[in-house]
């Protein structure tokens, strides 16, 4: 039986204020991404920055934010030590859409190897 691991797919908000334009030509179907809680983000105290190392760059790259009504749970459990429960991937780009939904990501949950 295969299990269905995904656990949220949405698109990066904030993507046209901060660095996504700058590695929008690196991102591909598939390029994997990060998260990185912000417990101290004054707009959002459970906000998730989603990253993306730009070998071009050689560096890694804020493309935006999860969606303020998906991030609760992610946040909680990034707080909590969870920081490598996820794999994070780009499921969609679109050039032609407005920026803020030119990119999707699916997140799903690691297997436990143990």
């Amino acid at each position: 039986m295969k299990i269905n691991r995904t656990f949220s797919t949405f698109h990066i908000a904030g993507f046209t204020y901060w660095e996504g334009i700058d590695v929008f030509n690196e991102l591909e179907i598939g390029s994997h991404l990060f998260f990185a809680a912000e417990p101290d983000n004054i707009h959002d105290p459970d906000a998730v920055a989603i990253y993306f190392y730009s070998a071009k760059l050689e560096k890694n790259v804020k493309l935006g934010f999860i969606p303020h009504d998906k991030n609760k749970v992610i946040s909680q459990l990034l707080n909590c030590g969870y920081r490598n429960l996820f794999e994070v991937q780009v499921n969609r780009i679109a050039k032609e859409e407005h920026p803020e939904k030119q990119v999707s990501v699916v997140v799903r949950i690691k297997l436990n190897e143990n």
